[in-house]
């Protein structure tokens, strides 16, 4: 019961500091750091009103945060990071401080456009409380829109191609700005960003292994529940539409024996073989396409799920890849055995001649040839289907 009370007072916490606290550290701060810089009266007014649209801003996309979940420590500790960095530039004149690596440790807890979000806010309040130096604005937006695609959890690179595309990044754009700016190029012109570009490094180094862990796990987490046959929407799809449930659920039987055969990918196989007609959920024969799409992109199916559905209605002229192909072939089969025992009153057909058919008009369909499935893998295919009378008695 502690435990509980625990976990509430904690998300509480962090929901009142990150809603409330926080921005007024940003407004609070950057009034008093134009002040002690010696700003106009006319000049504190308005950079505090612009700081304050910023925080409002910045608040939008964070109403809908889930302050239970162990990442909102992360967003409150970035956010306060953030800001502290983005105020105290305001004191340290011409030094580039790490200003977008709190942005990309929010784009990792949270999503991307929260991180674009947040570097808004740091970027804007550096620049109100050292705007002489526009140079530094452009940068900080420059280099943190490009560490959050660099750094995303996707992808698998390197330390050290990281460190070399950022810091060619670092260099393209900063020189650009200067160019631009017309700026004399001073040693500390050089010097200092180049510091602050390493520090930069170093910080979201440092972070990145803990941030991975927590945004992949969570991804892995759901991922399988996806591909389970005790997902929500196949529970629904049980209830409602049996028969379509049990097409699948045999259809995902075969294609997880065949992907380790194919070296194909189990889970997007069993992700098509389990929602290529989730559409009909919403009980529109007619556009179960559409609906299934709809469907699996309002639930935020992996990517790699939604692309195999795709590929197997052919949206925008999609490759069947080995999974898809494969689903497409073993679902028809199977399809057709419900099929001929609905016309034969519950008759038991002769597998291997339905079995037959299935492959050889499959084998002149222009999809299939254009697949990715292999004369091989279409035997594997074949002969595994032809072996299991068995298995169909059972079904059946």
């Amino acid at each position: 019961m502690e435990d509980g009370k625990k976990d509430v007072l904690n998300s509480e916490a962090a929901k009142l500091m990150l809603l409330v606290l926080i921005p007024l550290i940003g407004i609070g701060g950057t009034a008093f750091i134009s002040y002690i810089r010696l700003f106009s009266l006319k000049e504190i007014y308005l950079n505090t009103a612009i700081a304050t649209a910023l925080c409002i801003i910045s608040e939008v996309p964070l109403k809908s945060a889930d302050f239970e979940e162990e990442g909102s420590k992360y967003l409150v500790l970035s956010y306060a990071a953030g800001l502290l960095l983005s105020l105290l530039s305001g004191l340290c004149f011409e030094f580039m401080l790490p200003l977008s690596a709190p942005a990309v440790l929010i784009g990792f807890v949270t999503n991307p456009f929260n991180g674009a979000v947040s570097l808004l806010l740091f970027s804007g309040i550096s620049f109100l409380v050292l705007y002489e130096s526009s140079v530094y604005f452009f940068y900080i937006m420059i280099t943190g829109f490009m560490l959050l695609v660099l750094f995303a959890p996707r992808k698998n690179i390197s330390p050290v191609a990281a460190a070399i595309a950022y810091f060619s990044i670092c260099v393209i754009g900063y020189v650009s700005c200067l160019f631009l700016s017309d700026t004399y190029i001073l040693p500390e012109v050089v010097f200092f960003p180049a510091i602050g570009a390493v520090l930069n490094f170093i910080i979201i180094m440092i972070v990145r292994p803990k941030i991975l862990i927590n945004a992949i796990a969570k991804k892995e987490l759901y991922y399988k529940s996806v591909v389970d046959p005790e997902f929500v929407l196949m529970q629904e799809l049980k209830k409602d539409y049996r028969r379509e449930y049990d097409i699948a659920i045999h259809t995902a039987h075969f294609c997880d024996i065949l992907t380790e055969k194919m070296n194909a990918d189990r889970r997007k196989s069993l992700g098509i073989c389990y929602y290529n007609r989730i559409g009909i959920l919403k009980d529109e024969t007619e556009n179960i396409q559409e609906n299934t799409m709809s469907i699996v992109k309002e639930r935020e199916f992996p990517p790699v799920i939604i692309d195999g559905i795709q590929e197997y209605y052919a949206v925008d002229n999609k490759r069947l890849t080995k999974e898809s192909g494969m689903v497409m072939i073993v679902r028809k089969v199977i399809s057709d055995f419900y099929e001929y025992m609905d016309q034969h009153d519950g008759e038991r057909p002769a597998y291997n001649d339905i079995i037959n058919e299935v492959i050889k008009n499959m084998m002149s369909d222009s999809r299939i040839l254009k697949s990715e499935l292999s004369l091989n893998d279409l035997n594997l295919i074949s002969d595994k289907l032809r072996g299991e009378a068995l298995y169909y008695d059972f079904l059946l």
